[in-house]
């Protein structure tokens, strides 16, 4: 398995920080039943990691990456996956091709 990753702690984005037509597209799921964003529920936890943007809802918790505890697949063999610092506000971010 192969880890690239820069090691830098990044903040996350707010759902404000994040394009609207990006929620539209992406994330419309996140909308309640008024067809709004549900800015309360998912307010931050939004990353961008090369010109994709992510929300830590995608990802699924993980231990066979060593130094990241969960991952988000792209395809079979590779994946991004992300540490959360312990007060949850910053990330780090890797791609893990296998």
């Amino acid at each position: 398995m192969q880890i690239v990753t820069n090691s830098h702690w990044r903040p996350f984005a707010y759902a404000l920080d994040v394009p609207k037509d990006v929620l539209n597209d992406q994330f419309d799921w996140m909308r309640d039943e008024d067809g709004e964003h549900d800015t309360e529920s998912y307010c931050d936890g939004f990353f961008r990691y090369r010109g994709h943007w992510y929300h830590i809802s995608e990802f699924t918790a993980r231990d066979d990456v060593p130094g990241f505890q969960a991952m988000a697949c792209d395809t079979y063999f590779s994946g991004v996956a992300i540490a959360v610092s312990d007060d949850g506000e910053a990330y780090k971010v890797a791609t893990v091709l296998a």
